[in-house]
Formats: C-alpha cells, sequence, structure tokens
C-alpha cells in the first residue's frame, strides 16, 4: 500500500521524523514456495516525492536544462502530463522551449533518482537591487 502526503516543519525536525519512518518494520506474510506461510519484519520504505525549484542566472539555462535531462519524458502518460500541465500553471512556469545540448555540468550517476521536468520560470531582468545593483532578480 502506498501512502501519499506533504510535510511541512522545522527543517531538522523533518529530518529526524524521516529517520525515525525509516526504521519502522511490519509484519510481512507470504506463502512460501513449499506451501507454508511465513512472517518476516519488513521495512517501510519512505520514498520522497519531491517538487523543487533551482534559481540560477538565465545566462545558465542550457547548461542546467541539459544536466538535468530536461527532454527526458519516460514514464509519462496522459495523467501525468494534465497533472504536470495544472502543476506548471499553479507555479506560473511553462514549458522549456529548445536548448543547446551541447553544454552542462558533470552530474555524478544517480541511478536510483528519476528527475521529472515541470517546466520553467524566468526571472526579472534588469532589476535594481537594494543596495543598487543591477541584475536578473533571481
Amino acid at each position: 500500500m502506498h501512502f501519499y502526503f506533504l510535510t511541512r516543519g522545522i527543517q531538522q525536525d523533518i529530518e529526524q521524523w524521516k529517520l525515525w519512518m525509516q526504521t519502522r518494520l511490519f509484519p510481512l506474510t507470504f506463502t512460501d514456495t513449499d506451501g507454508t506461510e511465513k512472517t518476516v519484519p519488513l521495512q517501510g520504505a519512505l520514498r520522497p516525492v519531491q517538487l523543487w525549484e533551482y534559481v540560477a542566472p538565465e545566462t545558465s539555462k542550457d547548461e542546467i536544462l541539459n544536466t538535468l535531462n530536461f527532454d527526458n519524458m519516460h514514464g509519462m502518460n496522459a495523467a501525468n502530463k494534465v497533472a504536470f500541465a495544472t502543476l506548471r500553471k499553479a507555479l506560473g512556469a511553462k514549458k522549456h522551449k529548445p536548448y543547446d545540448k551541447s553544454s552542462k555540468f558533470l552530474l555524478p550517476d544517480f541511478p536510483n533518482v528519476h528527475i521529472m521536468p515541470i517546466g520553467i520560470k524566468a526571472d526579472k531582468l534588469n532589476w535594481t537591487a537594494p543596495n543598487g545593483r543591477i541584475h536578473e532578480m533571481l
């Protein structure tokens, strides 16, 4: 059974909660190949389903889109596409446009991390900061 929920709280408390949840054991009863019923302890799997926002200068857009493989739509079915379009709209983001795939920064191989692209949102350009500096509003 899968339970989906959001968390909110103080970071250190969330981290302690995560560690606690990862150590919970539950009985799993199964029928063995010889027909006998057995029960073994099974560790609950706390698997994050997280929404991230990564903020960087627009001049690095292609590099970041390429590194995060934003063209990867693996596992996207019709329902996911509708949900992601709704989420994109709620975030005020847009679908990314074609980008230069020649530059990216090195990302270690994380085979158990799946990045599912939602969209991008441009910052206000030529913004005057409180200190008087003019730059992209990140």
